[in-house]
């Protein structure tokens, strides 16, 4: 009861703390001049109302205000204002986003509720090509080959959005858009030293030939140091002391390489080529009583991306071919994973207009996966080869001067589950230019991973009895069923006095023949060694309803202030004894302030950003939960001269408050990183 006392007086005393500051800064800005201000707040006011382009909500680029979800946008002025090198840690301050850093090198993220370890219910997407690990069932972050310096924004689409791209988009999609190679002009290096053994350098150049071909290339080196000690006698497998001789120091280590090329055939028509390689170590659980360890992962891509757009005449083509490659290695208390997953993927759309108040957007896809594992289950037949395609069409229709309609519907065929299809209803209101509602229905499903379906896990059991092998998964030819969700949002967002921006949701989820490891008895069978079935969802029919409401608003307090705060309310119902294998807060709020200096060539940048998270129950490996609950504080200060050259340092954990986000993860403390950024 102390604690919960101690937590809401913190979450009070911010509270305090930023509306005196807005008090504060509202009083000073009425002592400035009135000619001054109003030539100071002009270029700011002319920022601050501008719309943001967004892509992922419809496909098609349009203002954020004529999207039919909740869609945030993360611009690139405020990723180099967070300071964060992770790019979970941008996603943090995003209202209806859970995050739980599992180490300094690893986080899971998930939209709107069940967030776990190898959380698979949110689609991540870099330039429309996914990097979700469909095999596995997680989005490997740190081995997504793009530096957070050459991201343009972050789109975050939360609701039934899969109906535009397949699963596993069942609570939303992040789509992470990095600069074009025409938009990169010269050399930028990027050096960070910090606490815990921390280093990271980028360096970024690109530019252009002729008037037609531009290029890019980045590149990264980084390692984290760890918060505490490891364990060393959790791995002492071959594999495992090689990949933990270096993770006992570092808790993530990263060499990344990427590189574009773009072809302009005309004003309106690109060709893009572009590929990367990262190499990667990371602790993913570190709590030997989790059975799991260290993880490596070598991921490849290459893509190539042709669109002919034409905007002025609604029209436009776009097409995109990718390969991407894993190779990953997991080091356990108990055993050696390896997975080698090849992904080859093709995909377009077309859009144009249909008569005055029609929009039709249509495309489709085939996917290709060649999947091998020692997990996979020598005893069983297992597909080791995925082929699966998709076809889906939307209409936008005006209906009225200010009430437009869409209507998606997705058909996808998957090789273990058939045909499933997908659809989404929309309603968009704007009786404003400067504010708008919408409504939204639509049904999403997701298919069952391979480690969901039919694996094959060596489990040494405890006390040096001989190795029993587990199979999770079912034992009827691998069938699974995919999940299903229904759901509803309710939304507005818009502009209040050119200085305020709200924006308001509530939503409904029910989600049904939910995919989870169940209790049971192992089974033993004549033949050596026994077995362990457990089912995933066959005969379950589980259901998980989550209801929930997010609110928020970014407030342009003055020429050198800007604050935003948002709440996110979230309830999670369990029936047919599903088991808590998710970490679910039922509370979370963000609150932040910048604050801005600029006198001629030199500029002063503040940034605070405190999460503060309510009592929710973590799994445990040995049964039952535990309560947890936290408040994480980040700032950065910065200095900019002449835009090419930036010093700044950031503070994660301001206030030390060791916690931890998720059972198996590590006791995160404070960090302390200085960067400096120079252009060239």
């Amino acid at each position: 009861m102390k604690g919960k006392r101690n937590f809401f007086n913190l979450t009070a005393l911010i509270l305090f703390f930023l509306f005196s500051s807005f008090l504060f800064a509202s009083l000073a800005r009425a002592d400035v001049p009135p000619r001054y201000a109003a030539a100071s707040l002009s270029a700011e006011l002319a920022l601050f109302t501008q719309e943001e382009l967004a892509v992922t909500a419809s496909r098609v680029e349009k203002p954020v205000s004529e999207s039919p979800s909740a869609t945030t946008v993360i611009t690139r002025e405020e990723i180099r204002r967070s300071g964060a090198t992770h790019i979970p840690e941008l996603l943090r301050y995003v209202a209806g986003i859970d995050v739980a850093t599992v180490s300094p090198g690893h986080s899971e993220v998930n939209i709107r509720g069940m967030n776990k370890a190898l959380s698979p219910r949110t689609l991540v997407l870099v330039d429309g090509r996914t990097v979700f690990v469909n095999a596995q069932g997680y989005t490997p972050w740190e081995a997504i080959p793009v530096a957070i310096e050459d991201i343009k924004r972050i789109e975050i689409v939360k609701g039934p959005v899969e109906a535009l791209y397949g699963s596993p988009a069942l609570n939303g999609v992040i789509n992470i858009i990095t600069r074009d190679p025409s938009e990169v002009k010269g050399v930028e290096s990027n050096t960070s030293l910090g606490t815990q053994n921390t280093q990271r350098q980028t360096l970024l150049t690109g530019g252009t030939i002729g008037e037609k071909w531009a290029y890019k290339l980045a590149g990264e080196y980084s390692h984290i140091g760890t918060f505490q000690g490891l364990r060393r006698d959790a791995w002492q497998s071959g594999t495992g002391i090689l990949i933990h001789s270096y993770l006992e120091k570092h808790a993530m280590f990263r060499q990344m390489f990427n590189g574009a090329v773009s072809y302009d055939f005309h004003e309106n028509s690109k060709l893009l080529f572009s590929g990367g390689l990262n190499n990667s170590g990371f602790l993913f659980l570190s709590d030997p009583s989790t059975g799991m360890g260290p993880m490596s992962d070598f991921a490849r891509f290459l893509k190539l991306d042709y669109s002919n757009l034409k905007p002025e005449e609604g029209r436009g083509f776009r097409w995109q071919a990718f390969w991407n490659s894993d190779t990953m290695i997991a080091i356990t208390n108990y055993l050696n994973q390896e997975a080698h997953i090849n992904t080859y993927d093709s995909s377009f759309q077309y859009n144009f207009p249909f008569g005055k108040r029609n929009n039709i957007l249509w495309g489709g896809g085939v996917r290709y996966e060649q999947l091998d594992s020692n997990i996979f289950d020598p005893n069983f037949e297992v597909e080791k080869t995925l082929f699966g395609w998709n076809f889906f069409l939307q209409d936008e229709v005006k209906l009225l001067d200010h009430l437009t309609f869409f209507g998606t519907v997705r058909l996808d065929r998957h090789p273990k589950t058939d045909l499933n299809w997908a659809y989404r209803a929309s309603l968009l209101y704007k009786p404003e230019k400067e504010h708008v509602f919408w409504l939204t229905q639509g049904r999403t499903f997701r298919n069952p991973t391979a480690t969901e379906s039919m694996v094959n896990l060596q489990y040494t059991m405890p006390g040096g009895a001989a190795p029993l092998d587990l199979l999770v998964g079912t034992i009827s030819n691998g069938e699974v069923e995919p999940e299903l969700m229904d759901s509803i949002e309710l939304g507005y967002r818009g502009l209040i006095f050119e200085r305020i921006k709200p924006e308001v949701s509530i939503f409904y989820n029910q989600l049904r023949d939910y995919i989870c490891a169940q209790q049971g008895t192992p089974v033993l069978v004549l033949a050596l060694p026994p077995y362990m079935y457990v089912p995933a969802n066959e005969g379950n029919h589980g259901r998980v309803d989550i209801m929930g409401a997010e609110a928020g608003f970014t407030y342009l307090v003055t020429d050198w202030l800007k604050a935003f705060a948002n709440y996110t309310y979230q309830h999670v119902n369990r029936k047919l004894d599903i088991l808590l294998d998710d970490a679910s807060p039922q509370d979370k709020a963000n609150i932040g302030a910048s604050f801005t200096l600029d006198r001629d060539e030199h500029k002063y940048m503040l940034d605070v950003f405190t999460t503060i998270v309510g009592p929710y129950s973590t799994p445990l490996t040995t049964g039952g939960a535990k309560n947890t609950q936290y408040y994480l504080t980040n700032m950065r200060a910065g200095y900019t001269y002449k835009d090419w050259a930036d010093f700044s340092v950031y503070v994660y954990n301001l206030f030390k408050d060791v916690h931890r986000e998720l059972q198996g993860g590590q006791d995160l403390g404070r960090r302390v990183i200085g960067k400096c950024s120079l252009k060239f």
